[in-house]
C-alpha cells in the first residue's frame, strides 16, 4: 500500500506481539514515530530495535493496562516526551476459552479490565488533545465476536460487543471535531492470543489472517480520505477454517 504517515505520532497498545506488533511496524514503515505500550519490556525493546534498523522511530512505554490508576501518569509521560498524538490504536486484549459455567470472576474482571475499561480510559486521554488540535484517528480493534456470540467465548464476546458499541457511540460524538474513529473486527488471527483453557487450533494456521493482513486495515483507517472515514472494516480469513 502506497500511504505516508510522515510527521504523525502513533500509539499504539498491546504492542509487543500479534496485531500490535504488525502494526507499529506498517505505521513506522509509514513514516510515522510510534509508541509502544505493553507489559513486556523486553519485548518491546526488541521491537523498536527492528524499527530504528529500517530507519523507523519508536518510543516504549512498558505498561500494564489492567491498573486503571497506570494510565494517567503513562500518558503525561507520552505528551511530555512527544507533544501530541495523532493516532491511537486499542489494541491490547486478552480471551479466555471455555464454558460459562467454568469461567472465574478473575477471568471475568481481567478480559473487562483490559479489553473496555482499557479502551475507554486510554481513549480519553487522547480525546483533549485530539479535540483541541481539531484532528486525529482512533482506531478500536474489536473482533468478529463482537458482531455474534460464540460458543465457549461467552466473556470474550461481551467484552467486544461493548467496543463495538463504544467505538459507534465516540465516532458520533468526535465527528464534528473532524477525529476519524474506526473499529476493524478480524475474525480468527494467527497470533498467541487465546491462552490458559489448552483447546487444540482450528484447521492450520497458515489459513488465518495475519497480523500484516490488519496492519493493512489499519493504515487504511489512518491515512484514508480527508472526506471519508472508514468506520468499520470487518476482516475474515480468505479461505474457510475447519
Amino acid at each position: 500500500m502506497d500511504a505516508t504517515l510522515t510527521n504523525k505520532k502513533a500509539v499504539i497498545t498491546g504492542a509487543s506481539s500479534g496485531i500490535g506488533a504488525s502494526i507499529a511496524q506498517k505505521f513506522a514503515e509509514a513514516k510515522a514515530e510510534v509508541v509502544l505500550i505493553a507489559r513486556r519490556k523486553e519485548r518491546l525493546m526488541r521491537l523498536k530495535e527492528v524499527i530504528e534498523e529500517k530507519g523507523g522511530k519508536a518510543h516504549v512505554f512498558p505498561a500494564d493496562l489492567c491498573e486503571g490508576d497506570q494510565i494517567q501518569p503513562l500518558f503525561e509521560d507520552i505528551f511530555r516526551k512527544l507533544g501530541h498524538v495523532d493516532i491511537l490504536v486499542n489494541n491490547a486484549g486478552v480471551g479466555f476459552y471455555g464454558p460459562v459455567h467454568e469461567m472465574t470472576p478473575e477471568e471475568f474482571d481481567r478480559t473487562f479490565h483490559l479489553n473496555v475499561r482499557a479502551v475507554f480510559l486510554v481513549t480519553q486521554q487522547v480525546v483533549p488533545f485530539m479535540k483541541k488540535q481539531k484532528e486525529g484517528v482512533i482506531i478500536n480493534i474489536g473482533s468478529i465476536s463482537g458482531k455474534r456470540g460464540m460458543s465457549n467465548l461467552s466473556v470474550y464476546c461481551a467484552s467486544k460487543f461493548a467496543v463495538t458499541g463504544f467505538t459507534e457511540s465516540l465516532l458520533e460524538e468526535l465527528r464534528a471535531d473532524n477525529i476519524k474513529v474506526s473499529l476493524i473486527c478480524p475474525g480468527l488471527v494467527n497470533t498467541e492470543f487465546f491462552r490458559n483453557r489448552e483447546q487444540p487450533l482450528r484447521g492450520s494456521v497458515e489459513d488465518y489472517i495475519q497480523g500484516e493482513d490488519l496492519a493493512d486495515a489499519a493504515l487504511l483507517c489512518a491515512n484514508g480520505s480527508q472526506t471519508a472515514t472508514l468506520t468499520e472494516i470487518i476482516v475474515r480469513p480468505r479461505r474457510p477454517i475447519a
